[in-house]
């Protein structure tokens, strides 16, 4: 959540950022969002108060087009392709995907996407995701000589 990475800046002593973090699931929202980047005038660059009475969105206003969009986890977001299937099912990942796809080659924008695997070391849900994108990269524990963890990682190359 947003909270616990401003909180791990604080203690890296990061206290300003061009980074802009969006804690959201839904893919329509999020490709609405980067879309809206590269208009003049986007929709959400008011002030305007909802009806909670929050400025909210309109705070965005100061960020700039993207140059790379990290999704973390592809298994958690839902579209409206998707339809009415859960986060994490064949439907929603490969539409959710799709759409993320479409967005990189429209906008020009990289974007990467975050799957989990389960501990036997199999990729969380299902494996669509696999078979529609450019490049497949693992980031795996190295066991120490001992067999105990490390805090060494490696990032290896499945699909190139």
């Amino acid at each position: 959540n947003t909270m616990q990475v401003a909180s791990r800046a604080s203690r890296l002593g990061i206290y300003e950022s061009e980074l802009l973090l969006l804690c959201e699931t839904d893919v329509d929202f999020i490709a609405e969002m980067i879309v809206s980047s590269y208009e003049e005038d986007p929709p959400w660059m008011n002030d305007e108060e909802n009806e909670d009475g929050d400025i909210g969105r309109g705070r965005l206003q100061r960020r700039r087009k993207p140059c790379l969009v990290v999704i973390d986890s592809i298994q958690t977001m839902v579209c409206e392709a998707g339809g009415s299937s859960a986060a994490g099912g064949i439907t929603q990942v490969r539409e959710c995907v799709a759409l993320f796809l479409r967005l990189a080659k429209s906008t020009g924008v990289s974007i990467v996407l975050v799957g989990h695997v389960t501990k036997t070391g199999d990729v969380a849900g299902p494996r669509t995701v696999e078979h529609m994108v450019d490049c497949v990269l693992y980031l795996e524990g190295v066991r120490g000589s001992s067999g105990t963890a490390s805090n060494v990682r490696m990032l290896r190359a499945a699909k190139k």
